[in-house]
Formats: C-alpha cells, structure tokens, sequence
C-alpha cells in the first residue's frame, strides 16, 4: 500500500504539532509510540529495538514507513513537528488537529518560520525538505530529493518495459545522491555511504575473528 516515501502533500498526508511540555519528551519517544499503532506492518519489534539499542540524540529527526506517506518527527524549538499519514489509527496523537495547509495565526505568530511561502498557512512541507532525517528502516541520516526520480541502475524489477532494474528511491546521504535500496549513485557508481558500510562489515569480521 505504500506508494511513495517523501514529502508529498495528498490526501492521505496529515500533520500536527505537539508540545514538548506534554507526555512526549523527545523524537524518539514519539516514534516509540507511534510505531506500533502500523498494525500492518511487521517489522515494529526491529523498529522500536534499533531506537533502544541506537546511540543517537533522542531528538534525533526520525524517518519510518507508514501507509500511503511516511512519518517524520522533528523537533524544532520547543514543539515537536509530525507529519505522518491519516490511514492509521495513531491512538492519543489523534486528538491534536491536522495543522497543515489550514489557517494558523496563531501558529505562524510564534512560529513564522512554519509558512516560508509567507501565504498565511502553516508548510510543513516545505520547512522540512532540506532537514535531515534518521531512516529507522535503512539505517542512514538522508535528505529528500527534489526530483522524485526513482534508481534505473540494474536490479530486480520489471519497469516501463525494462527487465531486471532496480527501481529504488534516491535520497542525499553524506551530501551524495544514492539510491536507498542498491546504494549506487545514478550513473551506477558505488556511494561513499556503500563504501562505508563495506567497511564497517569488514571490520567487524575482523573483530570477530580476533
């Protein structure tokens, strides 16, 4: 059902601001609770131990799979931004309105920096597309592209008549375009981030070995 992982404003998008004087106290225990409300996802039990186990700050701006849109959760002063999608039931999160493309004076008084199109709205869209975002799923700090385009580098997918590509997503990591599923940059090179976790992998072997 999930079709699309970036900040796209449709239907099934919603947005909400929480106070940091209420029950959350940081990024990361939101997504602790927002995460199992995904009930058709399977992969809550990983999700929730990589934010127990990760050394990151707790306001760490987080990235996870939800619906038709992704969620993200950043903190920004003293209020914690959540865009996230309408198709799940978010529990307690429900009770804050969809503050999104609606008109918020009052918001924009304290916060002007949440309607940067100046049009009287509040534009989480817009505030959070050059932010960077922990990927719980993928492991990396990204930032979204601006083109949408998706990997054409070879892979295991059929597309526009095309055999074996691998048709995943591109992201900005470590200042690098690269696609989020093979790593490759567009013109099918190896990423700094690939190399990276090459190494990683590699010295852990060592290690283990030792």
């Amino acid at each position: 059902m999930k079709i699309r992982n970036g900040f796209v404003s449709n239907s099934s998008s919603s947005s909400f601001i929480i106070n940091d004087n209420e029950e959350f106290s940081s990024v990361f225990d939101i997504a602790e609770y927002m995460i199992p409300c995904r009930d058709m996802y399977e992969n809550t039990d990983e999700l929730l131990k990589r934010l127990k186990e990760s050394d990151k700050h707790p306001d760490t701006p987080i990235n996870f799979g939800s619906c038709n849109y992704d969620t993200f959760i950043y903190k920004h002063k003293d209020i914690y931004l959540v865009r996230t999608c309408n198709n799940h039931e978010w529990g307690k999160l429900d009770q804050y309105p969809d503050v999104e493309f609606c008109n918020n004076e009052d918001i924009l008084k304290k916060y002007p920096e949440l309607g940067p199109n100046n049009n009287g709205y509040v534009d989480f869209c817009t505030f959070l597309e050059d932010k960077e975002f922990w990927s719980l799923e993928m492991g990396f700090m990204f930032k979204e592209t601006q083109d949408w385009d998706i990997c054409m580098n070879p892979g295991n997918y059929s597309w526009d008549d095309k055999e074996n590509v691998c048709c995943g997503e591109f992201y900005i990591v470590m200042g690098e375009k690269i696609c989020g599923t093979c790593l490759l940059t567009p013109d099918g090179k190896k990423s700094q981030y690939k190399n990276y976790i090459e190494r990683e992998k590699k010295i852990n072997r060592i290690i283990d070995d030792i």
